[in-house]
């Protein structure tokens, strides 16, 4: 209730789509997620990043991506496909070489 009334305050309009402040995207379902742990899915989304030439984390990033992702796709498909929307990447590269090196240990192929 408080972010609704600063959101007013500050020039969003409620009940569209027209907000004055961003919005933190969340996994659909309000799915639980373990940062650090070991998923296949995210190690597939940040080598198909890498792959697109960019340079992310395969810490945080991964997760991040797939939540952008499902929710674009959720808009698009509800007809809300034109909402301007902004990922910042805030680094963290420094850990990919050791993250790496878990999955080898854990006998993931990377």
């Amino acid at each position: 209730a408080q972010m609704l009334a600063l959101d007013r305050c500050t020039g969003g309009a409620v009940g569209t789509n027209r907000k004055a402040l961003p919005r933190t995207l969340a996994m659909p379902g309000g799915a639980a997620h373990h940062f650090g742990a070991l998923d296949g899915e995210e190690l597939a989304m940040w080598q198909e990043a890498a792959r697109a030439g960019l340079d992310v984390d395969l810490l945080y990033a991964p997760h991040a991506l797939r939540v952008l992702f499902d929710t674009l796709l959720s808009h698009e498909r509800a007809g809300e496909g034109d909402a301007t929307t902004l990922y910042l990447h805030t680094g963290g590269l420094e850990g990919v070489e050791s993250q790496l090196r878990r999955y080898r240990r854990a006998g993931w192929e990377v």
